[in-house]
């Protein structure tokens, strides 16, 4: 939906006089676009700044920035078509932070907890309407380093939904925490122009599902008998069970043998 005016120098190659050729070019939604029927000769192509989502700076064109949304390219019988004449734009923001190993489950990263590195995190800009779910939307993917940060940056302002991959969490982890409350992995945050978020945080917790169960050999047992238990514990999951420790208190008037 950028729209372009392309003017041809005309005859006398300077721009601004009154043998210049003007066409308009609107680009379509993979963003491109194209001039055609252009003589050989110098063309000018500009984009209109007010076609370009809010937010968005120029980054790059074929010229330079340094004449912003404005490229200049000569056509001659050696280059009678262009197909070079970019422009990108991109925003000044930016979302990070952390996954990490939330020990306690308090939602807090306390000293001696560990990062998670290696999670694959995406960010959905919603575009320009706002919603997500539509033809406008953009993704950004980044993974976790060594110590659990990513970071997603030139981003335009608007609204994102930010979420990390289970697939990409080691085995045995359970959501404890996002930005956004919902502690399902997936948190929805508003970025403003310019702005740097480095909340967007994601709690996850190694759990296990320990259980006991304890038997005996006799159905019933008269004074002086020796009864045999057997105590079974099982892990569940889906984590790991570390330092597990078995009390089995012995009622009064057993003993024992064992």
């Amino acid at each position: 939906g950028a729209e372009l005016e392309v003017r041809w120098a005309g005859a006398d190659d300077t721009f601004g006089t009154g043998d210049d050729v003007v066409a308009t070019a609107t680009t379509s939604l993979d963003g491109t676009y194209l001039g055609t029927g252009l003589p050989y000769g110098r063309s000018r192509v500009t984009v209109d700044p007010d076609t370009v989502p809010t937010g968005l700076s120029a980054r790059f064109d074929l010229d330079g920035v340094g004449t912003e949304n404005v490229a200049e390219r000569t056509l001659d019988m050696s280059t009678p078509d262009a197909r070079d004449v970019d422009f990108s734009y991109a925003g000044d923001g930016a979302i990070g932070d952390t996954v990490w190993h939330d020990v306690d489950g308090d939602g807090r990263i306390d000293s001696g907890e560990d990062p998670l590195p290696g999670v694959l995190v995406t960010v959905v800009w919603a575009g320009p309407d706002g919603d997500f779910g539509t033809a406008d939307d953009r993704s950004f993917t980044d993974v976790t380093d060594a110590d659990g940060e990513y970071l997603v940056t030139t981003l335009p302002f608007g609204e994102y939904r930010v979420d990390i991959d289970p697939d990409t969490l080691p085995d045995g982890f359970v959501a404890t925490y996002d930005v956004d409350g919902g502690d399902d992995r997936t948190a929805t945050v508003t970025l403003d122009a310019g702005e740097t978020r480095l909340d967007v945080d994601f709690g996850e917790r190694l759990v296990a599902d320990a259980s006991i169960t304890k038997t005996h050999d006799a159905d019933a047992a008269a004074p002086g008998d020796v009864v045999s238990f057997e105590l079974v514990v099982r892990n569940l999951g889906p984590g790991t069970a570390a330092d597990v420790r078995v009390i089995d208190p012995i009622p009064d008037g057993l003993t024992v043998l064992s």
